[in-house]
């Protein structure tokens, strides 16, 4: 019997045992299984819900210094009060001290501010740390005139002058007897007077 011709036989087919030829195989990449440890980024079923843990906000400071006390202090001695304004108080008044170099108080004004208003501005100071020139204005409230207050201090807080004003002005004589001086034996202001030219008979 004659063996078969194999060069007859199309390279692109190879015999398996008994059963029919098949074609070559190729290369087939097995198919990628995702790990246990992998978990899709979109589902959020496995996250863990974290609250925030609520921060305490602080109360804002007020910026409203009408309400506060304030404090100054002579620019030559360490820590030592010049003047001293307290805070608002529920009945509506607060007081300003002025104090000399020693501590001691020299002058108190007491600030009303309900239907009608008190109110002290401290203008000027003098170089060393003492009140120069404090402004007080007064609004009666219902009255259509109001009132200005101004008084002068020396360089240790003690009050010198101090001058009354009226607005609107009725006449040029408001403003020429209203000046009082500073007793500071008796701690009392005294009415600057006038004294008018008398003729001398000849």
């Amino acid at each position: 019997m004659a063996e078969p011709n194999t060069t007859d036989m199309p390279t692109n087919f190879i015999s398996n045992n008994n059963q029919n030829p098949t074609a070559e195989t190729t290369s087939i990449q097995p198919k990628t299984i995702p790990s246990k440890l992998e978990v899709n980024k979109s589902d959020t079923s496995h996250k863990k819900t974290i609250k925030p843990t609520p921060k305490e906000n602080p109360l804002p400071k007020s910026n409203n210094s009408f309400n506060q006390g304030k404090v100054y202090y002579y620019q030559t001695l360490a820590k030592q009060k010049s003047v001293e304004i307290t805070a608002w108080q529920e009945d509506g008044k607060r007081k300003i001290y002025f104090l000399n170099p020693t501590g001691d108080t020299t002058y108190t004004i007491e600030d009303i501010r309900r239907s009608y208003s008190y109110t002290t501005e401290l203008v000027k100071f003098h170089t060393g740390g003492a009140c120069a020139l404090a402004k007080i204005s007064m609004n009666p409230g219902a009255s259509m005139y109001w009132y200005e207050t101004e008084i002068t201090f020396d360089e240790n807080n003690n009050p010198l002058w101090k001058r009354e004003m009226q607005f609107p002005q009725e006449s040029t004589a408001q403003s020429l007897n209203n000046k009082w001086w500073w007793n500071a034996k008796n701690k009392t202001w005294v009415k600057q007077e006038i004294i008018k030219e008398q003729e001398v008979p000849h």
